[in-house]
């Protein structure tokens, strides 16, 4: 008899699909991940028919399906942007070599649809390939003592028992956030304790159709949000007063593990929505909620706006991610 299996075990593989829905045979890459709770939601359909007894359930069968993953941990540059791509959708590389920038902004084109990931999730029982996965929530948090870390929720059609996959996880160092560099309305502002950016799809959902699948036949995700917080050492009012005037400043995230390898976050119209300074720690700190505004500046190649944009540099290819 088996003992319990730990979860140092875990192998997560992720590729990019060529057509959503149909899954890649074999991981592209592996992310490094912390948590993975992966949950088919089955409605269930209960039959309450009269039965000539007292009770009200004579049955219960298993209804419609769809499959959701949340997945945590450490970002490594190399991988974020496979759950960056699927969330926002419209990827442009540049670069002629090695490193190349991968910036992604909003989808605005055909249907407005982000493509899809394969994900491998082995937990030591059993391996499961999870198909037509996109990312509908990804927030990054980070503080001046921590490492940059992100929580994702996905989305997806339907999974399977396959092979454990070979499993060799990237070897980039995850990023220690004290690497920070935050840029506020285009002046650098070494005051930042610790923040958060959030990137959610208002709705995200399987498209259960009657076509004699329990499955559903799409992923549907709606409209893009862009938000944050901000705690800084209050050296002055400059932050506190942006929010009493209004402005929506330029913000931008730069983390740098080192000249070929980085993550920006960025936001080109960031409104302050709330702020206030506190006395709770040992000094008087500024807090602040911002929401990025749609403008063209942060859109991609497929045109529109865009509330943010998200970038990474590493030595991936164009068409790694999208």
């Amino acid at each position: 008899m088996p003992g319990p299996y730990s979860p140092a075990l875990t192998i997560f593989g992720v590729a990019k699909e060529t057509v959503k829905g149909t899954p890649v045979a074999a991981p592209a890459d592996y992310l490094r991940v912390k948590t993975v709770e992966p949950q088919d939601q089955i409605a269930q359909l209960h039959d309450d028919s009269l039965s000539g007894s007292m009770g009200e359930t004579s049955d219960i069968v298993p209804g419609t399906r769809q499959v959701t993953l949340p997945v945590g941990g450490n970002v490594h540059v190399d991988t974020i942007m496979y759950l960056v791509a699927t969330l926002l959708g419209d990827v442009t590389t540049t670069g002629a070599g090695a490193p190349f920038t991968h910036a992604a902004a909003l989808k605005n084109s055909g249907d407005g649809q982000p493509g899809s990931n394969t994900f491998w999730d082995y937990y030591g029982i059993a391996c499961r390939q999870f198909q037509g996965m996109q990312c509908n929530d990804l927030e990054f948090t980070f503080n001046s003592e921590g490492a940059l870390a992100f929580a994702a929720q996905t989305v997806g059609l339907r999974q399977a028992v396959v092979a454990k996959p070979a499993g060799t996880p990237s070897t980039l160092q995850l990023v220690p956030a004290y690497k920070l560099v935050t840029t506020i309305a285009g002046s650098a502002v070494p005051l930042l304790l610790e923040g958060s950016f959030k990137v959610s799809r208002k709705d995200a959902e399987g498209v259960q159709t009657a076509d004699g699948t329990q499955e559903a036949r799409y992923v549907y995700v709606s409209t893009v949000t862009a938000t944050g917080k901000m705690t800084l050492v209050a050296e002055d009012d400059t932050e506190y007063s942006r929010y009493l005037n209004g402005d929506k400043p330029t913000l931008d995230f730069t983390f740098a593990l080192d000249a070929n390898n980085s993550v920006v976050l960025h936001a080109n119209a960031a409104k302050y929505t709330d702020a206030k300074l506190t006395r709770g720690g040992k000094y008087v700190q500024t807090e602040v909620e911002w929401e990025g505004v749609l403008n063209a500046t942060d859109a991609g190649a497929s045109g529109g706006l865009s509330p943010c944009k998200i970038s990474a540099k590493n030595a991936k290819p164009a068409n790694t991610y999208v």
